[in-house]
């Protein structure tokens, strides 16, 4: 698929995990959960777990089309131009998460709706970056 990959599925499938992991920890941070304050803390517990699991879950969905649609020809493409460093990876994920969640808040909500969701996904993108380059180029500091 792209030059220097090992296994384009399993890079896939490492980018998903981990964009989606940290998106359902962040909307799991944010919202505390559905119980309320006086709940028993295994109330607690256990509607964060039903939420870090259906957040998760709908998170992957959307990593896995993404990646499909947008981030593996980009990473095709920045491969091409030589751009393999793990910055490039990172800040390229970070961007392009960003640009879509930002351009399909836009086009449903108007510009006002588009900048929360927009930064929200930097931190995923940017993990799921990471996640692709560890997977594609190995663990090493680097790639020119």
């Amino acid at each position: 698929m792209t030059p220097g990959s090992k296994d384009p599925a399993n890079a896939l499938m490492a980018a998903t995990a981990a964009g989606a992991t940290v998106c359902a920890v962040q909307f799991l941070l944010m919202t505390g959960g559905f119980a309320g304050a006086g709940a028993p803390v295994s109330t607690v517990l256990w509607s964060g777990l039903v939420l870090f699991l259906i957040t998760w879950f709908v998170a992957a969905f959307g990593f896995v089309i993404g990646l499909m649609l947008i981030g593996i020809p980009v990473w095709a493409g920045l491969s091409r131009l030589g751009w393999m460093s793990r910055p490039a990876a990172i800040a390229s994920g970070a961007i392009l998460a960003a640009l879509v969640a930002g351009g399909v808040s836009f086009f449903t909500s108007g510009l006002a709706g588009s900048f929360v969701p927009a930064a929200f996904l930097l931190l995923p993108g940017a993990a799921a970056g990471l996640a692709l380059h560890r997977v594609a180029y190995g663990t090493g500091r680097s790639r020119s």
